[in-house]
């Protein structure tokens, strides 16, 4: 596990949790399953999960992860701001792993602020995109700055996505997140709608799509999508125009 050195002192109780299950497991695989299920419990249509590589035990560690993590996450946006807890704990476990499958550092947090501060102002119901999204912490920054946009979200890393669209429900962000290779972007392999229903009930969820179902993938294999506009129920409809080239959304 990280060393509660490694790990900012809000997080410390987590890592302590977290720790109960790396004892026996590897780090990056514990936090790659636990993500799963958080996920699946945040899922619009839930699916069953393959714990099997775990005890009893250990599996009603999970739950106890992601209620310490809910409260730690209450408290650091408590006075109006953002929070990529996430993302600082899979650095930590990145450091802290010999064999760890993650490896990836992120820009930091009073980076992404400037960075999202020194842009233009987004117009609401613009689409914003990040192609190697990392923790979503540059979305989560602009969002703050530019509400009212819907986000894109694509990273080679499965985790990383997982993360972003975490990131992206708990701070009330509307859009999508896939794990694809932007460069090429034939290899399409899970993707998800974020908060689709915050507008017309108010409950934060995250729905898996196909990529027939993806506005981002669809985007740039037909017509792409520039802006969105709110129906009745409060869900954002992408409007289409005229096919344009990749540079059409903004990063």
């Amino acid at each position: 596990m990280p060393k509660s050195c490694d790990v900012s002192p809000e997080l410390r109780d987590f890592n302590s949790v977290f720790s109960r299950l790396t004892r026996v497991h590897d780090e990056s695989t514990v936090f790659q399953d636990w993500l799963i299920c958080m996920t699946n419990f945040f899922s619009a249509l839930p699916k069953d999960i393959n714990l099997s590589r775990y005890t009893l035990e250990e599996r009603l560690v999970f739950p106890e992860l992601m209620h310490s993590y809910l409260l730690i996450f209450q408290r650091q946006v408590a006075d109006g701001g953002w929070y990529d807890g996430l993302g600082d704990f899979y650095m930590a476990v990145s450091s802290s792993s010999k064999h760890s499958a993650m490896g990836q550092f992120f820009t930091p947090v009073d980076i992404c602020t400037m960075m999202a501060g020194l842009t233009e102002k987004t117009k609401a119901g613009s689409f914003v995109n990040d192609p190697a999204c990392g923790s979503g912490r540059c979305l989560i920054a602009h969002h703050m700055q530019n509400a009212g946009c819907f986000y894109f979200g694509e990273d080679l890393d499965s985790i990383c996505c997982r993360m972003t669209a975490l990131n992206m429900m708990l701070h009330g962000i509307r859009g999508e997140v896939i794990n694809i290779n932007s460069l090429s972007r034939d290899d399409y392999r899970i993707g998800w709608r974020i908060n689709p229903f915050l507008g017309s009930c108010g409950i934060p969820c995250i729905q898996e799509i196909s990529a027939s179902q993806s506005y981002s993938f669809s985007g740039y294999v037909s017509p792409v999508f520039r802006s969105a506009e709110v129906n009745s129920e409060g869900t954002y409809v992408p409007q289409k125009v005229t096919t344009v080239g990749q540079g059409s959304f903004t990063f």
